[in-house]
């Protein structure tokens, strides 16, 4: 019996011609990604006598639904498919096996396995400790090509490190950018669905705004559960321009052994602030000693390293860095003092932390006159209007608070605070809380210097003793 492969669209054509390591496909619903995947697990395991092929979903009822039910009626004549172990097995030899991971430590039961190729069907539902565990998977002494794939939606547990890895493309030492490739396709390109359930198309087009963009549209800056879903990118993050002299100058920071992030904020006249520069260093990035963090000694080090000259008005850190240690009977502030760096206490409530979070996302009005940040005209100004414009803008190169801060979800069980993990998400986020909690006073602007007549416009020299009116004489030149 001969297999019939069926009439891909071009996005599924270039899904199923990618030649990297790991690739990724979607970014919107209805693209066809399961029946991509499907198709190219078939077409896969056809061509390569004795191939080993694993497709995952979280869930075993969106496995069951989504594709063995699918594939078996595909299939039919062509492979055996056994209940027992959730497998086809192909007449050459080769065999596709389907998993699934409920809970976070599921994923541990394929160590130890090998599989030439891997199929993770939304992997936004996935951690990226399931992600790195079952790269692991991924090898074989055979001639076979060693691919991880990847279907992929905004949104889910796992939305920060797929965007890390396919969209925003920031690596890791260990990661090289020329295995991963991200192939993105959207309802429209799905000739298919939309011939068959042009109701779905309009369903997607009549979504309130935020979900309109992520799920027609694909766009990873929004998506569902995304806790601070009036962040946007083309608002809120700014080419880095001249700071005044006179703008007052903070760092905020969150530490511990896992990550030091600090954010140096200045804020204008305006009661406007906008986060310069970031330090983002611990085990979650491989930096510190050995790639295992900072020590607080070195910690201070740092931070005054990168804050090289500027005058820092305050260095912002959470109540708990004034618990006393049991190994040294100090309290982390007082050990980043004793190093240089004296901290100042920060609120510690969660929620009205991010609330003062939200009020400086939010457009004006501010506390001050209407105007645009130091070198950046009316065109460049988004929105183009003084009291439109945000409390908090944030330069490009703070990768870091701008990778993290929109990929926050609401906690499933507290909607009101933003959950806790993955744990790396937090860190940037908790430094700008503690900032937005603390922050109270505007700059003061210089004062402009006082026009002197006799001096300024008739070129005259200082007086020889006090000022005019009080004795002072002066000469004319």
């Amino acid at each position: 019996m001969q297999w019939d492969i069926g009439k891909p669209n071009p996005r599924q054509i270039e899904f199923f011609k990618a030649r990297a390591r790991f690739i990724a496909y979607g970014g919107a619903r209805g693209g066809g990604k399961s029946w991509a995947v499907r198709k190219k697990a078939a077409g896969l395991a056809l061509s390569y006598n004795g191939i080993s092929i694993l497709i995952l979903r979280r869930t075993f009822p969106e496995l069951r639904e989504n594709h063995i039910l699918p594939m078996m009626a595909d299939l039919m004549g062509i492979a055996r498919y056994r209940d027992m172990d959730k497998s086809f097995t192909f007449p050459n030899g080769s065999r596709i096996v389907f998993g699934y991971c409920d809970s976070e430590a599921d994923v541990l039961q394929y160590q130890g396995q090998e599989y030439d190729v891997i199929f993770m069907d939304e992997a936004t539902q996935f951690t990226e400790f399931q992600f790195t565990t079952l790269t692991a998977c991924l090898r074989g002494a055979n001639d076979f090509p060693k691919r991880f794939y990847l279907t992929c939606n905004p949104g889910g547990v796992g939305h920060a490190w797929v965007k890390r890895l396919f969209i925003d493309r920031r690596y890791k030492k260990t990661e090289h950018p020329e295995d991963y490739v991200f192939i993105a396709a959207n309802v429209y390109d799905n000739h298919a669905l939309m011939e068959h359930d042009p109701d779905y198309v309009r369903m997607l087009e009549n979504l309130p705004e935020e979900q309109r963009r992520a799920w027609l549209l694909g766009q990873w800056d929004i998506f569902e559960g995304q806790y601070f879903a009036e962040f946007d990118r083309n608002v809120h993050v700014c080419r880095p321009h001249g700071i005044p002299a006179h703008w007052r100058r903070y760092v905020t920071l969150d530490y511990g052994m896992d990550m030091l992030a600090a954010l140096w904020v200045a804020v204008d006249e305006q009661g406007r602030a906008v986060v310069y520069r970031e330090l983002y260093e611990g085990r979650d990035n491989g930096k510190g000693e050995n790639g295992q963090g900072h020590i607080v000694s070195a910690a201070a080090r740092r931070l005054l390293e990168v804050n090289g000259g500027d005058e820092v008005q305050a260095w912002l850190a959470p109540p708990d860095l004034w618990n006393r240690r049991q190994d040294t009977g100090k309290s982390a502030a007082e050990l980043f003092l004793e190093n240089g760096v004296p901290l100042t206490k920060t609120g510690n409530s969660r929620v009205a932390g991010w609330l003062a979070v939200r009020e400086f996302l939010a457009p004006g009005p501010v506390s001050g006159p209407p105007g645009f940040a130091a070198g950046e005209t009316e065109a460049e100004a988004p929105q183009a209007s003084g009291p439109a414009l945000p409390r908090l803008r944030i330069f490009d190169t703070c990768a870091n608070l701008i990778r993290t801060l929109p990929a926050l979800r609401h906690d499933e069980r507290k909607p009101e605070d933003a959950a806790v993990t993955p744990h790396e998400l937090t860190h940037a986020p908790d430094a700008l809380r503690g900032f937005c909690t603390y922050w109270s006073t505007a700059a003061h602007a210089p004062e402009a210097a006082v026009h002197d007549i006799l001096r300024d416009d008739f070129n005259m020299k200082k007086p020889t003793a006090g000022p005019l009116g009080q004795g002072g004489k002066y000469r004319v030149i």
